[in-house]
């Protein structure tokens, strides 16, 4: 599998749209960072413009979205399970190469 994007996920404890993202994505097999908005000193970041005004904010690259969007983990998801090499394997070939077998 090729290496993950990074997903952060801004939440509100409790927030029951913020527990079913999270819980979606961990079901998905997907790692992630959660940042608690109602932490001391934690805001969203302002090096981006962010216009999605329902939690959770999910960022993956540059890519973001509000709220509980399945359909959103889904492709993220898939996108994730690609595999690195499409071509088949030989494993007599000598290459010994990790990544291809």
């Amino acid at each position: 599998m090729s290496q993950q994007q990074l997903i952060t996920v801004y939440i509100r404890p409790g927030d029951p749209d913020c527990i079913a993202t999270t819980k979606a994505l961990s079901a998905a097999g997907l790692e992630y960072v959660i940042v608690d908005l109602s932490a001391p000193g934690v805001s969203i970041p302002s090096g981006r413009e962010f216009r999605v005004g329902q939690l959770p904010l999910v960022t993956v690259g540059a890519a973001l979205w509000g709220g509980y969007r399945p359909d959103k983990i889904a492709i993220v998801a898939a996108i994730n399970r690609r595999p690195k090499h499409r071509a088949p394997v030989d494993p007599e070939d000598g290459l010994d190469c990790d990544s291809c077998q």
